[in-house]
């Protein structure tokens, strides 16, 4: 998967945390890579990187099993985040209910 920029990358890899209910926390970020883990400590990593100069970024390693329980708490969770996640479903059901909000994550 590709990304045009690190912004996308976050905004993208928080959306399954979100719908799965596990914590992840960033190991590194500067401006060429990203890399995260499982809160709890469990086998999970994601790590994007640069593909080359300019030309945006992608995901270099995805280990995706997770051995951890969900997690109440989900600093992934956040307005814009959540915003993101919700807007197309509320633009092609205006009557899109918070009820059902809530059973989609």
């Amino acid at each position: 998967m590709s990304f045009k920029n690190l912004d996308e990358a976050k905004r993208i890899v928080s959306y399954p945390s979100i719908v799965r209910k596990r914590g992840l926390r960033v190991v590194k970020s500067d401006s060429t890579r990203l890399k995260y883990k499982c809160d709890i400590g469990c086998p999970f990593l994601c790590l994007i990187s640069e593909v080359k100069k300019g030309q945006g970024f992608e995901i270099k390693t995805l280990e995706t099993k997770h051995t951890c329980q969900e997690a109440f708490k989900n600093k992934r969770a956040t307005q814009q985040a959540l915003a993101h996640y919700f807007k197309n479903k509320v633009q092609n059901n205006p009557k899109y209910k918070v009820k059902d909000m809530r059973k989609d994550v």
